[in-house]
């Protein structure tokens, strides 16, 4: 299986650096990810909601173990 397909078949995400600015790349891929009906978790450490979703300060602090991680963060 490829690097992309594997990505694309786990049950559970998190998106790690996730915004609630639409236009930024976090909230693209995590708005894809739940339009395609994907249990998808965003983490973000000011945010309480992201696109209706609750929002999670640290990947510890999920209600799962998600199967895959995204990270959205920008290099500094």
């Amino acid at each position: 299986m490829n690097p992309i397909d594997s990505f694309l078949a786990a049950k559970t995400y998190a998106v790690a650096g996730d915004s609630a600015r639409q236009h930024k790349y976090g909230n693209k891929v995590f708005r894809g990810l739940v339009a395609t009906g994907r249990e998808t978790f965003p983490l973000n450490p000011v945010a309480e909601q992201i696109e209706g979703h609750t929002a999670y300060p640290r990947i510890a602090d999920l209600p799962v173990v998600p199967n895959r991680c995204q990270s959205s963060h920008r290099r500094r």
